[in-house]
């Protein structure tokens, strides 16, 4: 879609545009002119064919004496050939000092045949999720002073069993997370040719043992702030990472 926003009134509201498709060759490879934009909203349709180039393709218009190019990256998709599922011990893995938690890699191929002898990798990358408890709503149990210094991580690179699975210990790396974390996996299992089916997945992660929680009354201030004025009580809290309240 391409915009037009005349402001010296020059050009009229069906003004045509000339839109050249280049695949990543420098060929042109389409011509397609639009003379009925709606609001100043130009609408293209780009097709390429089955056995066009993947790539990075480009698209030019011409608007007046000027031009505009937008990079288009084209690539081929594949549909899955293989079903692929990551097995977790529970709905949420956490954090336990000397013990890793087991994951498990399940794969066959889409008639129901193990996928068996094929070579699997897992990668991981992770995000920030607000820490919640149940019973506690009143509390904060994430620390704003944290950052997340996280990297996309290999957390397996082997072979499936005869029967198409795998597992492994599984122990993240993760520095300075602030509370809870969500971890996304992406897996592949790969066919002899090289070509590979994916599936995605993601599980809640609390990285520590034990949290503490604050909870700070609501004020009369802007924003819910309490006034500087007086005294206000402020209330404290320590729970095990299943929630569960500790003795201070």
């Amino acid at each position: 879609t391409f915009i037009a926003h005349d402001k010296t009134g020059q050009f009229p509201g069906d003004y045509p545009l000339t839109l050249d498709f280049f695949d990543p060759k420098g060929n042109k490879f389409d011509s397609i002119t639009h003379a009925n934009p709606v609001n100043g909203f130009y609408s293209f349709k780009l097709n390429t064919n089955e056995d066009s180039p993947t790539g990075n393709w480009r698209a030019v218009i011409r608007y007046g004496g000027q031009y505009f190019s937008k990079v288009i990256p084209v690539e081929t998709i594949k549909p899955n050939r293989l079903k692929i599922e990551l097995e977790f011990p529970e709905e949420e893995i956490q954090a336990s000092v000397g013990k890793s938690a087991e994951i498990g890699i399940f794969s066959q191929w889409l008639n129901g045949a193990a996928a068996n002898n094929l070579k699997a990798d897992i990668e991981m990358n992770v995000r920030s999720t607000e820490t919640k408890i149940s019973g506690f709503e009143g509390y904060v149990f994430d620390d704003p002073s944290r950052e997340l210094k996280a990297r996309k991580q290999k957390i397996y690179d082997g072979k499936l069993n005869a029967h198409g699975k795998a597992t492994f210990a599984f122990h993240p790396r993760i520095s300075n997370a602030p509370g809870k974390l969500k971890l996304n996996f992406t897996t592949r299992v790969f066919e002899k040719s090289g070509n590979f089916s994916i599936q995605y997945s993601s599980i809640p992660y609390m990285p520590y043992e034990k949290l503490v929680g604050i909870n700070v009354p609501k004020g009369s201030g802007w924003n819910d702030s309490i006034s500087r004025e007086g005294k206000h009580k402020i209330n404290f809290i320590m729970l095990d990472n299943k929630g569960n309240p500790l003795p201070n």
